[in-house]
């Protein structure tokens, strides 16, 4: 099973405030980066359940705030033992 990393940055509204989240992780065989990304965008926000994305936003707490994957980038196992000491 070949192991990948990953890095991802979301966009997080919350009113009138924008913010970022990063996060590293491991992607599994089978899985796209795309994919992985998307799915922890739609549980970002203490959700159990994935939320629909309405253009590319995924909309908690009655869409109060909005969650969208900003960017996200394969990474080395190496970059991600770094990552992994700052995150």
């Amino acid at each position: 099973m070949e192991e990948r990393y990953m890095f991802l940055e979301l966009l997080v509204r919350c009113g009138e405030y924008e913010f970022y989240c990063k996060s590293i992780h491991l992607v599994l065989d089978g899985n796209s980066l795309e994919t992985v990304a998307n799915d922890w965008a739609s549980t970002f926000y203490a959700s159990d359940e994935p939320v629909t994305p309405e253009d590319g936003w995924y909309y908690f707490n009655g869409g109060e705030i909005g969650v969208k994957v900003y960017h996200f980038k394969k990474v080395t196992e190496e970059e991600f033992i770094i990552l992994s000491k700052f995150m």
